[in-house]
């Protein structure tokens, strides 16, 4: 059944996002639509499995995310746990440089000047090969999600690329802090958890079990989505003060 709609200012505005339907497939390849889906889905859970797919800019890389109902975010948090895995990993970086190059690419192709947002240039054989394999490769996943993310990123034979052609990067939800008020959810990634977690017991071993402890966090905020994700946490910096009356928080060896 077709509805014909603005998707952000029509089904992303109600509760019941999902429509009823028990997996969503988001292949706008909007920024703003991924924003908008993540908002809400934060706002009003619903029982729906997200997937979220998006094509290179030549049509020769492909990446999807598929989100389960027990996920900690959406698509835009799926992408951005994949962005990180593609930054830590050399065998992505050909995936890394495609879909987040550093500086931003500026040769983007718009079809209708002053109406439509960039796309890609491609073929039809492409983008139909790179539409079954991410869809493909999405369905294969669906029953064995449990409450993680998976992310699959594909190159075409034919693409330049750097690295492994093919992965498939399983994401562990995050920990989601809700009551650290209204305004923001906060998201502590599974690495940055298992930091959190060492320097607690690193300063249990140094200190005692009442000394207050700490580090130096980093991710990032959006005031759109209303998230702030938590990706690294560090030890005490070399000249910071842990009391059992307060932890002060140095600045030595910190960039900033």
């Amino acid at each position: 059944t077709a509805h014909h709609a603005d998707v952000v200012t029509g089904p992303l505005d109600r509760a019941d996002w999902h429509d009823g339907a028990e997996i969503v497939i988001d292949a706008t390849a909007s920024a703003t639509v991924r924003a908008k889906l993540e908002h809400v889905r934060r706002r009003d859970p619903q029982n729906a499995t997200i997937i979220t797919a998006v094509v290179g800019h030549t049509a020769e890389h492909g990446l999807v995310t598929i989100a389960a109902p027990g996920y900690s975010g959406a698509g835009e948090d799926s992408f951005r746990a994949t962005k990180l895995a593609c930054l830590r990993a050399k065998r992505l970086d050909g995936f890394r440089s495609e879909f987040w190059p550093d500086p931003p690419r500026t040769d983007l192709f718009q079809p209708e000047a002053g109406c439509s947002s960039p796309t890609f240039r491609g073929s039809g054989a492409e983008a139909t090969a790179l539409a079954a394999t991410l869809l493909t490769a999405a369905a294969s996943d669906l029953q064995d999600l449990g409450s993680n993310a998976i992310a699959h990123v594909v190159a075409l034979p034919t693409a330049a690329h750097d690295g492994t052609r093919s992965a498939r990067l399983e994401l562990p939800p995050a920990t989601v802090l809700s009551s650290a008020g209204r305004r923001f959810e906060v998201r502590v990634g599974y690495a940055a958890a298992g930091q959190i977690r060492a320097g607690i017991e690193s300063a249990r071993r140094r200190l005692g079990p009442r000394s207050e402890t700490g580090g130096v966090l980093f991710g990032e905020r959006d005031e759109a989505v209303g998230v702030i994700w938590i990706d690294e946490a560090t030890a005490p910096p070399p000249d910071s003060h842990e009391t059992p009356q307060l932890f002060l928080c140095g600045t030595e060896g910190v960039e900033t």
